[in-house]
């Protein structure tokens, strides 16, 4: 495994919408904490799925997301490989896109690295468009920028409100506002 002569700070979003989505948010962070040091939880939010075109109707279930900050040695590709072996562990399989999950974990920023390779594009593609991502993102760290834009996260968050005065988009709420 790879690992960093200095720590980098990682954030991580995590999001379920299979079985017992708690269950799996927790022992997702649990086995995240192993590779994340002084990893820090925001809320859970509640959020509609997200669903391409012509999507079976089953794929319609609602997703428990929140985003985790800390910080890691390992490399981007290192730390990766720990996210997906968590996912396989908590009995994530071969799925087609968009379809619903047992766990996602993505790596969401890698300090203030731009990555791009095969397998890992940081920042999370659609990143300062999901509120699902940047709500809880800027309760952790409102200060953080984004680095393609180089935007803090709480302006990101601001952007979003402002555009969706009515509610979110995919209705994202705390879940403590879940009707």
């Amino acid at each position: 495994m790879s690992r960093l002569p200095s720590p980098a700070r990682v954030a991580i979003g995590l999001g379920t919408n299979v079985g017992d989505r708690r269950a799996h948010l927790d022992d997702a962070l649990a086995r995240l904490a192993a590779h994340v040091d002084g990893l820090r939880r925001a809320r859970t939010y509640a959020s509609d799925a997200m669903l391409p075109p012509g999507a079976p109707p089953g794929w319609a279930m609602p997703y428990l997301n929140t985003v985790c900050v800390g910080t890691t040695r390992l490399t981007p590709a290192a730390l990766l490989a720990e996210t997906q072996a968590i996912e396989q562990a908590l009995g994530r399989g071969p799925h087609p896109r968009w379809a619903p999950r047992v766990i996602d974990l993505d790596v969401l920023l890698y300090g203030d690295r731009v990555i791009e390779t095969p397998t890992l594009t940081v920042p999370h593609p659609g990143l300062a468009e999901r509120a699902f991502v940047v709500l809880p993102l800027a309760e952790l760290a409102p200060d953080w920028h984004e680095p393609v834009s180089g935007r803090p996260i709480a302006a990101l968050a601001e952007v979003l409100r402002a555009a969706h005065p009515d509610g979110m988009p995919y209705r994202t709420r705390p879940v403590g506002e879940v009707p």
